[in-house]
């Protein structure tokens, strides 16, 4: 696997991660400072690449709604964790996937993509819900699911940065506060 991770600035040094990883052979990474590059949008690779990404990410959460939404709101809660570690998987396993992630935070000409995939699986989780929780006002479903989707973010970030906390301890914990934050009925 041969990726390259840049980051230009509108100066005349930028500064690039380039990682050659081989099966059977040493890891080697290379950090460094090189010329300026000529990017017309110098967010334009990141965008696309972060495109891809959440596009990837999106695709998991519809076929994991596929499979558990017709089993009812219990199996799909129930399978939380399964949808939390398959995100992580597919993110970790994008070149790149996790500095992507936290440039969809940290840039403001990016947000909008982090913002509007989000917004995009709110709408068509809140459409599969709406079904299983009836007695639920549409409004109050949509802002409960927005904010399960933003947390379940955060921790698959915090999953790549803090070494103090397992993996399956983030994913376990983070899956029942998300299915508090659903069924929470103290409106």
């Amino acid at each position: 696997v041969l990726s390259t991770i840049s980051f230009a600035q509108n100066s005349k040094i930028s500064l690039g991660i380039n990682s050659n990883i081989q099966l059977e052979s040493p890891i080697h990474i290379y950090y460094g400072a090189q010329g300026h590059y000529q990017f017309n949008d110098k967010h334009a690779v990141i965008e696309a690449l972060a495109m891809r990404l959440m596009e990837k990410q999106n695709e998991l959460l519809f076929r994991w709604l596929d499979k558990y939404t017709p089993q009812g709101i219990e199996c799909l809660l129930d399978n939380l964790e399964e949808i939390l570690r398959e995100t992580a998987y597919a993110t970790a396993s994008e070149p790149g996937g996790a500095w992507i992630a936290r440039a969809l935070h940290a840039s403001p000409k990016l947000i909008h993509i982090r913002v509007e995939s989000h917004r995009l699986v709110t709408n068509v989780q809140a459409e599969a819900l709406s079904n299983l929780m009836p007695d639920l006002p549409e409004k109050e479903l949509w802002h409960r699911i927005r904010l399960m989707i933003e947390l379940g973010y955060a921790a698959l970030q915090m999953i790549e940065e803090e070494d103090r906390i397992s993996g399956d301890e983030v994913f376990a914990k983070t899956a029942r506060i998300l299915r508090f934050i659903l069924l929470d009925d103290s409106r």
